[in-house]
């Protein structure tokens, strides 16, 4: 809470990958999109132009925060655009894609026979409680 009003903290998506996509083992940390950035992506990648592409690669360059990838001498690949640059491009592809399911996935509803009709999220942070300023 700020003084003037709520800041919500920005996103950081933890995304791993199952045994069938061969990429098992490999975690990414990215922060979220604004949702102008986020038009921006899905505009270009309905493009399919050289320029395009790399406009999505500055993007996801600047909003990674860590990942566990190696190179082939198994020394970390920096979080740069030339780490990028060193990548087959279907790895990249998985992985901006991963982000982008991430980014817009919603959860699923509750199980109709739940206790008490509030997810653990909500309990653990208190939501879900009527305000007496309502």
């Amino acid at each position: 809470m700020t003084a003037n009003g709520f800041r919500p903290e920005r996103t950081i998506y933890r995304l791993t990958f199952e045994n069938s996509t061969g990429l098992e083992g490999l975690v990414v940390r990215i922060k979220s999109c604004t949702i102008k950035e986020f038009n921006r992506i899905m505009w270009l990648g309905q493009q399919n132009t050289t320029e395009s592409e790399q406009e999505v690669n500055d993007l996801f360059v600047s909003k990674l925060v860590e990942w566990n990838l190696l190179d082939d001498d198994d020394h970390p690949v920096p979080l740069t655009q030339e780490g990028l640059d060193t990548q087959e491009p279907s790895l990249m592809a998985a992985i901006i894609l991963a982000w982008h399911s991430a980014m817009t996935e919603v959860k699923a509803p509750l199980r109709s026979d739940s206790g008490n009709g509030r997810r653990l999220e909500e309990a653990e942070l208190g939501l879900g409680k009527s305000s007496a300023s309502l």
